[in-house]
């Protein structure tokens, strides 16, 4: 069990300049870094393990001591054990007494960022939080069942205290992924009317060159040419067509992949298996669009045909 001023995921918080000064070792550094007020036992709480150094004392430690991630202490200590080092935030001095592995702060996509942590128990009154300070508690069975009992905990401790937004971790991260899976509805809707445009245009272009070509088609299956021959020449110009189509539009997605991975969960902006099955997708909607046209050429009869102008 633990407290925190701003529970990670967010959306919210607050970020200073650290700096550490300019010694024989290193020259000055500095690093715009997301605060954190925790209380003890918040990095066993969250599943974040410290690399190094120690956690903040359960009984309220120094006000002067904070821990770093390990995004921090390699803007701040590069190749350095940042252990017992200083670090300055405006006139404040902090003691750094642990390394934190690097977690999410603000978002779920973003990238490694610095962060630093201080005791909440030291200086309650610096932390800014919007929401009130949270209390954090960690179980092995269903977390819904432990809500009655912390709330009836700390009513017991203090009744005039408030208590909302009681919620779980995986509430707490779904809420936090809404506006990315409302962008990824809209992105999928939007796709699926392209395809759908794409494939109606390639059957109005299929069953254009099939109309302009029926007395060509007469005149071969008048001389003998077999309707699984026609079948398959409307097929493979159709092929051709979305096989152009398909490779031009692989490039031009390989090439924004990487302007695109920041929008990505889970995966890169050039995740294959996406891609092979978007192609796969695809030539089964052109292969639909193409096989009417494709058809109604494989059965025209060549005696219509031949007076088709």
């Amino acid at each position: 069990m633990s407290f925190v001023d701003t529970v990670p995921l967010s959306m919210a918080g607050t970020n200073s300049n650290f700096d550490v000064d300019a010694s024989r070792e290193r020259p000055a550094q500095s690093a715009n870094a997301f605060i954190l007020s925790v209380g003890s036992g918040y990095f066993q709480t969250m599943g974040i393990p410290l690399l190094g150094g120690r956690d903040f004392n359960p009984q309220p430690d120094r006000p002067d001591v904070a821990i770093i991630n390990e995004t921090m202490a390699g803007h701040l200590f590069p190749n350095q054990d940042p252990i017992g080092r200083p670090v300055r935030t405006g006139k404040t001095l902090y003691t750094v007494i642990g390394v934190a592995r690097k977690s999410k702060a603000r978002f779920v996509g973003e990238q490694p960022a610095d962060c630093v942590y201080l005791q909440l128990g030291a200086a309650p009154r610096a932390a800014v939080s919007f929401f009130g300070i949270s209390t954090l508690v960690k179980t092995s069975g269903e977390p819904r069942r432990l809500a009655r009992p912390v709330r009836d905990q700390i009513a017991a401790l203090d009744p005039n205290m408030a208590v909302f937004n009681t919620e779980t971790m995986r509430e707490h991260v779904n809420k936090s992924l809404l506006l990315p899976r409302i962008s990824a509805l809209l992105l999928g809707v939007f796709g699926a009317v392209g395809l759908t445009l794409a494939a109606i245009g390639l059957y109005g272009v299929m069953s254009y060159s099939v109309r302009r070509r029926t007395h060509e088609i007469g005149i071969r299956m008048a001389l003998g040419a077999r309707p699984g021959a026609v079948l398959r020449m409307v097929l493979g110009q159709g092929l051709v067509l979305t096989g152009v189509g398909l490779a031009i539009g692989l490039g031009i997605a390989l090439g924004l992949g990487r302007f695109t991975a920041s929008l990505l969960y889970g995966i890169s902006g050039t995740d294959l298996p996406t891609f092979l099955t978007v192609s796969a997708v695809l030539l089964a909607a052109a292969m639909v669009a193409v096989m009417v046209p494709a058809f109604r050429a494989a059965h025209v009869d060549p005696t219509t045909a031949m007076r088709h102008e």
